[in-house]
């Protein structure tokens, strides 16, 4: 029993994953407590960097902060080229909101300003 308690807490101090479903051990915890929404530049200069040292774009899970939410995915055209793309939505006083914008030679394809995707002035009559 005492080697199985060994091995998850050297796992979870090395940060190799989240195996109580807690926030990650080791690494930048401080970060993690600290996130907010990046905006574009960051988002493209921590996308840069990654790509310098791993060969290809991160992928970061959907991230929402109060009434936003955020969520970046690499793309690999058929000729191998790379991008990536930012899906961005927003729920505002008239409905939620969605935008994509990103980096790459389908950039210009996949990006989007500011939609409406869902009114919320629909009222409960009408929904019924």
């Amino acid at each position: 029993m005492k080697i199985i308690i060994t091995i998850l807490m050297a796992l979870m101090l090395s940060g190799c994953g989240n195996i109580l479903g807690e926030l990650p051990m080791g690494g930048d915890v401080e970060d993690e407590l600290s996130a907010s929404i990046p905006t574009s530049e960051q988002v493209d200069t921590k996308q840069e960097d990654y790509k310098d040292k791993e060969g290809k774009y991160e992928h970061i899970k959907k991230f929402k902060e109060g009434n936003k939410t955020q969520e970046v995915t690499e793309y690999v055209d058929p000729k191998g080229n790379k991008g990536y793309q930012v899906t961005e939505t927003e729920d505002r006083k008239d409905g939620l909101y969605m935008r994509s914008y990103g980096k790459g030679i389908e950039k210009d394809s996949r990006s989007y300003d500011w939609t409406l995707i869902s009114n919320s002035t629909t009222t409960d009559e009408e929904i019924n």
